[in-house]
């Protein structure tokens, strides 16, 4: 009975972590569509003020559904959701400025530069190296964003450096989140941080961008990409990334969600936005692989002796059993 219970949570548990990465998954394919969505709304609203319309819209509704464990949380996690929040709104607010003096593909790649720098940065917070799996699968994932970008690669310029400093906030924003998750209800975390990103944004987009917030305009056409955005983007996408890195390796976590770069391409080519070129083909085996390789668990397995008689040799291993013998 015991074995079977054993074997029952064994299950459980395995689903449940399957469940989890195809929750990510879909995070990067959610994310990779708003590259796309993006596009069709910044014509109309500039970044500051769509990116207070994201983080406030997700902030009611993570209230509305997770106001009684987020009345519950401590000074402790709300310090945590705070400083989540802080580096989120420094990885949003310079990739919006980064993407204004930069082309995408240089600020795609460069911010993609976090998949390589959150296992060092884990490595240097809990002072345990990770596994040397999650530093190759990071170099490969990044290589693969490095593939994306190589078609329409320009010469570096100060977008490049605010792109830069954007990938820092990124990687510091998984680092805080896998410190503050850890006992924290995923939907109360996540709420702190968007309510501090809208925060930011709201000071941001009526002071400094008072002009072009006041000029900005809301035609039907962009009312299905601004919800996806605010809804499955924002709330959906980092409720999940915070469930996530509860139980997923966070080097691991940010691999799979880097994907949205690649997958973002590839829905440009799918909806004729962007041209098809070998660079996407190559980054999206290169992501492929570096998936693989950080999920593949490359161990050995042991083989068990049998405790059964082998029909063959007549062999039994005694000492393996546990059965008693009558003297």
């Amino acid at each position: 009975m015991d074995k079977k219970n054993l074997r029952s949570r064994k299950t459980v548990k395995k689903n449940k972590h399957l469940i989890t990465h195809f929750l990510l998954v879909a995070v990067a394919v959610i994310w990779g569509l708003g590259f796309v969505f993006t596009k069709q709304i910044l014509p109309f609203v500039p970044p500051s003020l769509l990116n207070l319309l994201r983080f406030s819209v997700s902030s009611v509704l993570l209230f509305v559904l997770f106001f009684r464990k987020i009345l519950a949380l401590s000074l402790k996690q709300w310090l945590y959701g705070i400083l989540a929040g802080v580096f989120l709104t420094l990885g949003f607010s310079f990739q919006s400025y980064a993407l204004v003096y930069s082309s995408s593909a240089n600020v795609s790649l460069i911010t993609g530069l976090y998949v390589i720098a959150v296992p060092f940065f884990m490595w240097i917070v809990n002072r345990k190296r990770p596994k040397a799996k999650a530093f190759v699968a990071g170099i490969i994932g990044f290589s693969g964003i490095a593939m994306l970008a190589a078609g329409g690669f320009s010469n570096l310029n100060k977008g490049d450096l605010y792109a830069l400093v954007c990938a820092l906030g990124f990687t510091l924003h998984y680092i805080v989140v896998d410190k503050g998750s850890k006992g924290t209800d995923s939907g109360a975390l996540a709420f702190v941080q968007m309510l501090t990103a809208a925060a930011f944004f709201l000071v941001w987009s009526f002071s400094v961008d008072l002009t072009d917030t006041l000029s900005a305009s809301f035609p039907k056409s962009v009312a299905f990409p601004l919800f996806s955005l605010c809804v499955l983007s924002t709330a959906f996408a980092y409720v999940v990334q915070t469930h996530a890195q509860k139980t997923v390796d966070t080097s691991v976590v940010s691999l799979i969600l880097s994907g949205e770069s690649t997958l973002g391409a590839v829905f440009s080519v799918i909806m004729g936005l962007d041209k098809f070129t070998w660079y996407l083909a190559l980054s999206v085996v290169l992501m492929a692989i570096a998936l693989f390789i950080s999920e593949y668990d490359f161990k050995p397995r042991k083989i068990a002796r049998s405790t059964v008689p082998d029909v063959e040799t007549n062999y039994f291993d005694f000492e393996k059993t546990n059965v008693r013998h009558d003297e």
